[in-house]
């Protein structure tokens, strides 16, 4: 996996904000390279992770066991922010 440079050179010249979805295939572990590579201390950066729930609202296991995964596969400890994409059906 190669990190796209536009990243790096995003985060290089100051933008501090990186905004993950989970359901894009191996994006949080580019964004971890490019954060690697970029030399940026994690400490500057806000990154938002989002994930959507496959069925309704999701439970809290479910919730944490995907946080979990995605923490590990972008090698930090914590996400700024974890939005939960939990769309309902129009059958209500």
């Amino acid at each position: 996996m190669c990190p796209d440079s536009s990243h790096k050179t995003a985060i290089t010249a100051g933008f501090d904000y990186l905004d993950c979805v989970e359901i894009y295939y191996g994006s949080d572990k580019l964004i971890s390279i490019t954060i690697k590579e970029s030399g940026v201390s994690r400490s500057k950066l806000f990154i938002t992770n989002k994930y959507k729930a496959i069925a309704g609202t999701p439970s809290l296991d479910e919730t944490e066991n995907v946080i979990d995964k995605s923490l590990a596969s972008m090698q930090t400890r914590y996400f700024n922010l974890c939005v939960t994409l939990a769309c309902q059906s129009d059958d209500r």
